[in-house]
């Protein structure tokens, strides 16, 4: 059984929304699943879960996240941790069991600090941006494959951050990528609140200009309205560089194009770090990872690699095909 393939078959793509270079199509459809777990953001709030260093030394590339709570934790690929002695990225989407400790597999955001700020991490309002988060996870799928771990390449994640601080002219003082972020918060508010999400949405397709960059689907509504702003966020700060040389936007071929290259594409697993198992797609113009538990696709991530064409591919198995099947497809 392919949890993707089953799960994207069960969605329609809905009419997009746009706003300036930034286009989303919704993905929608009702799981059926009722949210069994907590966001990371809301089980730090209630005091249920904290993340803090590995030790008083630290160690760059794990974290431990303590769920004191009666329910899961969902931490999500990419989402940012501030504080400590160094801001993190997650490389990994997690499922932190209820009343467990897990190690966390994290990457450094923030090269220019190792000293304390606070003893335990806030979550940030963005996750890492898209194009770093493409090459951070397809760093951490190769590591999965050479060596069973979940390193990324800690250098190319700095130079990712230093190349987009430079080209934003940002002066981050400790070349935090939560500097980035906020000195465009204005630009990037604008754009979160151009977007909303429906009541049966689960997804979404997200396209720069006419180019599709990538989709994330969660299990439930509720999850993909909570975290819908940050990853705003994370594509709009990738947008903003080529808003003034916008000209076109994308067609629902290329969404469906996308898509379907991501139905055909060959999925590996692998025991997750928490909770259920954690799934691996690399193909031709998509790189993807994601988490099953339960049978369900708790929360899937996928990107357009740089030899993307869009447009279908002749070897799907068909998103498009059973799309047409079903009434009430977006046009």
């Amino acid at each position: 059984m392919n949890t993707i393939q089953d799960t994207l078959e069960t969605l329609t793509l809905g009419n997009p929304t746009t706003f300036l270079n930034l286009t989303l199509f919704p993905l929608l459809g009702r799981t059926g699943y009722e949210r069994d777990y907590l966001t990371l953001a809301t089980a730090v709030r209630a005091g249920s879960a904290s993340i803090r260093e590995i030790s008083e030394g630290g160690s760059v590339p794990e974290l431990l996240l303590k769920n004191t709570g009666k329910e899961p934790v969902l931490v999500l690929d990419g989402e940012e941790l501030i504080g400590a002695k160094q801001n993190r990225t997650a490389n990994v989407t997690i499922l932190a069991p209820a009343g467990k400790t897990v190690r966390v597999p994290v990457t450094c955001v923030e090269s220019g600090r190792w000293g304390y700020r606070s003893r335990e991490f806030e979550t940030s309002e963005q996750v890492h941006f898209k194009r770093g988060r493409l090459n951070k996870m397809s760093s951490v799928t190769a590591s999965l494959k050479r060596a069973g771990t979940r390193g990324a390449d800690q250098a190319s994640v700095w130079t990712d951050i230093s190349e987009k601080a430079m080209r934003l002219g940002v002066s981050a003082p400790t070349s935090a990528m939560a500097d980035v972020f906020d000195a465009h918060r204005t630009r990037l508010d604008d754009y979160v609140g151009a977007f909303k999400s429906q009541s049966d949405q689960t997804g979404a397709v997200f396209a720069i200009g006419d180019h599709i960059e990538g989709l994330e689907i969660f299990d439930c509504p509720q999850t993909l309205t909570e975290m819908l702003p940050k990853l705003i966020r994370s594509y709009a700060i990738d947008a903003i560089e080529s808003v003034k040389s916008h000209r076109e936007n994308p067609t629902v071929n290329r969404a469906e194009g996308f898509i379907e290259r991501l139905v055909a594409a060959k999925v590996e697993t692998y025991p997750a770090v928490g909770v259920g198992t954690e799934v691996r797609v690399s193909a031709s113009g998509v790189v993807a990872a994601g988490l099953v538990a339960e049978g369900r696709l708790v929360h899937l991530a996928a990107f357009s690699a740089p030899t993307d064409a869009d447009g279908p591919s002749p070897d799907s198995r068909g998103f498009a095909r059973s799309r047409s099947r079903r009434s009430g497809m977006g046009r």
